[in-house]
């Protein structure tokens, strides 16, 4: 049986961003919104947010300080690959079904708790199929869905 929280103690809401592609084009008015969301909402991304428009520029400095300081959770996409393996942005990435091909231990961590409000949430996710043979196909396999 499932038991959920009373509703007074249930997120708000939930804020999803994908494939944003390093589009900074109004980079104020996306860390304000952010900030003002986060004290009652998951904020997650679903990939995708580096390489685009503005990469150049930036390289992922902007984006990967973006992610770190306004969002809960992040997930990789088929860009970027590199930039979620790094040190700043790990302990936010999940994905539940890309595991390293030689031993089979999970990539990602296939789960984060995530603190909103006064609660705690879970938040896993997975990657679709063919999105791994494209990016990581000598050193990971992905597990079915």
């Amino acid at each position: 049986m499932i038991t959920l929280p009373d509703a007074d103690r249930r997120p708000s809401s939930i804020l999803a961003t994908t494939d944003f592609h390093s589009s900074l084009d109004q980079p104020v008015t996306l860390t304000a919104h952010l900030s003002r969301a986060r004290p009652t909402t998951l904020v997650v991304d679903s990939g995708d947010f580096f390489e685009g428009t503005h990469y150049p520029v930036s390289r992922g400095r902007i984006e990967q300080r973006i992610l770190t300081e306004f969002y809960d959770v992040i997930t990789p996409g088929n860009h970027g690959w590199s930039h979620y393996t790094s040190p700043g942005l790990r302990p936010l990435v999940v994905c539940a079904n890309i595991v390293h091909q030689s031993t089979g231990a999970p990539y990602f961590q296939p789960f984060r708790l995530a603190a909103v409000g006064e609660q705690t949430v879970t938040v896993t996710a997975i990657i679709g199929q063919g999105i791994s043979a494209m990016c990581w196909r000598s050193c990971f396999s992905q597990t079915p869905a």
